[in-house]
């Protein structure tokens, strides 16, 4: 396959459905094979059997809190029962995650399944919208399904698909947002901004986070202001700045003053303000240190990114070899931009800090499965010597798209100039302000998950970024004339996507055994009280323990504090994955882990 068949060119068409020449193209042409429909098919064959295999295998039952999710549970339990909208702590807008869980439990009865059921059906929708955003951009069925693939079988991703986390439901607004505006730009039509404007405000009512999207909302009026004057009138752009910018500004500030004056019980969203506030001041005050902080953290995102992203970047290896052919298409200044960032953050992470990839280990546990939420010893998967290649494999990764994505941003920069410089037609101006408004996403969310970085290091925060990368790197293939390497691309990704049923199945079978555990004892008449369920399980039982772990306040100097973040009100029993001293085991829970393809145990301890 050609790389001019994986990104077609991107007529003018203006009040059409983009199918539509698709559609005369193939009247025109003979009746295809039933091989040739099958092989067109099989991008949206894959993502619907990948998805219901999942669904499947992992199995989203289960009325127990998993992560954060608790919190947004209790908002929705709360809800229901006095009509007003109170969460005992949050960081995150997530008002709109909150009514559509409501709405899902009046119709079915409050339950964690009910709502992890709804978080499926929103990791569809985001997929979904992506792919069509994909296919917007003429980019071909194979290529779209593939990157879309990409995105759905991420471990963090899939992982989140399966809790009641704000992240998915974020997101899957955020894909909509993206669809809309690529069908604005194409088509040039007010509904379709408009449209991609309430998407975008939907969005940041789950997670505020989402508002960066705005700066690329900027970045393309600025662009039709200067290039496109004959496309839009003054009042039209007028009405743009409205809806892309206006709009989701009002929604932001609406909801920082909402969270300000509501989250009063443990005050985390005004300390997380404070966070971020404290590291901007030490942006300006100390600009010399920060800048090497901002490098450090920079090649670790990179690092994770370059990881998920290593069943497309393969395709470009050729560009680096290239290099010193002479055939490269990539300036020599970007390689070595990127492999300063890289190698000076894995100096530091690796050699000063000694530590190994993954360099953040809330939910990708590559080295130890299974949230750190419950004690005893969890499941090892990687040694520390597989841990040293993962590291010195993701720093190679980082280099090669950090190259890439300066390129690609060289290169788009380049098509502006050309089409600010002169009068250009409606239909050459389409592909600069895709390209625009993309690499602006992509660099924006990057940015901001640096800085996020910076204030609290948590892996699933990097997923911000993850799909504005992902349109950049399908966009490099036309850019730099690349094809994917099909069959070991696949064969990674399916790789990757096994590898994220499996961890995903695990973590839900032995919460479900924690569970029952938990119900053991609570049927014999012991209290919540005097069980260590682990974090959720406490602190859904007295929400006052998150008040005192939030604030790092310690209860009667116990000494087994030091084995948990979580706080405990009494530890009689103690639900865990292996012995603890001073316990006995009383019990215990059998489950299947999908990693090990063996039977594990969750045990029931009881003081001595």
């Amino acid at each position: 396959m050609s790389s001019k068949n994986l990104v077609k060119p991107l007529p003018a068409v203006q009040g059409k459905r983009s199918g539509d020449s698709d559609l005369r193209a193939n009247q025109n042409q003979s009746p295809r094979s039933v091989a040739t429909i099958l092989n067109a098919a099989l991008p949206l064959l894959l993502l619907g059997l990948f998805y219901i295999v999942s669904i499947l295998a992992i199995n989203p039952l289960g009325n127990f809190p998993l992560n954060d999710d608790w919190v947004y549970g209790q908002g929705v339990k709360t809800y229901l029962e006095t009509g007003s909208m109170s969460l005992p702590t949050t960081c995150s807008a997530c008002f709109l995650h909150v009514w559509f869980g409501a709405l899902a439990c009046k119709a079915f009865g409050f339950s964690y399944s009910v709502l992890r059921c709804v978080t499926v059906a929103f990791g569809a929708i985001g997929t979904a919208a992506l792919y069509l955003a994909l296919r917007e951009m003429r980019m071909s069925k194979m290529l779209s399904g593939f990157i879309s693939l990409a995105y759905l079988a991420n471990p963090l991703i899939l992982n989140l698909c399966f809790s009641w986390m704000t992240d998915i439901s974020s997101f899957a607004f955020t894909n909509l947002y993206i669809l809309f505006m690529v069908r604005g730009i194409r088509r040039t039509t007010l509904a379709d901004f408009a449209w991609a404007s309430v998407m975008l405000a939907c969005a940041i009512a789950i997670r505020q986070g989402a508002c960066i999207f705005i700066f690329a909302n900027i970045c393309l009026l600025a662009v039709y202001a200067l290039a496109a004057r004959r496309v839009w009138k003054p009042a039209q752009l007028i009405a743009l700045v409205a809806m892309l910018v206006a709009l989701p500004i009002a929604v932001t500030i609406g909801l920082e003053k909402w969270l300000t004056v509501s989250d009063k019980l443990s005050d985390s969203y005004i300390w997380f303000k404070q966070k971020h506030m404290s590291v901007v001041h030490e942006l300006f005050k100390h600009p010399g240190k920060s800048l090497f902080v901002l490098i450090v953290v920079g090649g670790q995102v990179l690092c994770y990114m370059g990881l998920y992203l290593l069943p497309i970047l393969v395709s470009f290896f050729g560009l680096f070899t290239g290099l010193f052919t002479r055939t490269s298409k990539i300036l020599a200044a970007w390689f070595v931009g990127s492999a300063v960032v890289v190698t000076t953050a894995l100096t530091k992470l690796v050699v000063a800090e000694d530590r190994l990839m993954p360099f953040n280990q809330n939910m990708l546990r590559l080295p130890v499965i299974g949230a750190p939420n419950i004690l005893g010893v969890s499941i090892p998967l990687l040694s520390d010597k597989m841990r040293y290649w993962l590291t010195q494999v993701s720093g190679l990764l980082a280099f090669l798209l950090f190259s890439i994505f300066l390129a690609g941003c060289q290169r788009t920069f380049q098509m502006l100039i050309k089409v600010v410089h002169r009068t250009s037609s409606e239909r050459s101006l389409q592909p600069v302000l895709l390209h625009v408004f993309c690499f602006a996403m992509a660099a924006i969310s990057l940015a901001a998950v640096v800085f996020e970085t910076m204030v609290l290091d948590v892996d699933r925060h990097y997923l911000l970024a993850l799909v504005p990368v992902l349109i950049c790197s399908a966009l490099s293939y036309r850019l730099f004339a690349r094809r994917p390497a099909w069959t070991i691309s696949w064969t990674l990704l399916l790789l990757m996507s096994f590898y994220s049923v499996c961890a995903t199945e695990d973590l839900l079978a032995w919460n479900r055994a924690r569970q029952l555990c938990a119900e053991t004892l609570e049927a014999q008449g012991i209290s919540p009280r005097d069980i260590d369920g682990g974090a959720e399980y406490n602190f859904v039982h007295d929400i006052f323990l998150w008040v005192k772990t939030f604030k790092n306040e310690d209860i009667n100097g116990n000494p087994r504090n030091i084995w948990r973040w979580w706080r405990v009100n009494g530890d009689k029993y103690i639900i865990s994955f292996s012995l603890v001293p001073g316990y006995k085991e009383i019990g215990r829970q059998e489950y299947w882990s999908g990693l090990t393809f063996s039977k594990k145990a969750v045990l029931i301890l009881r003081q001595l």
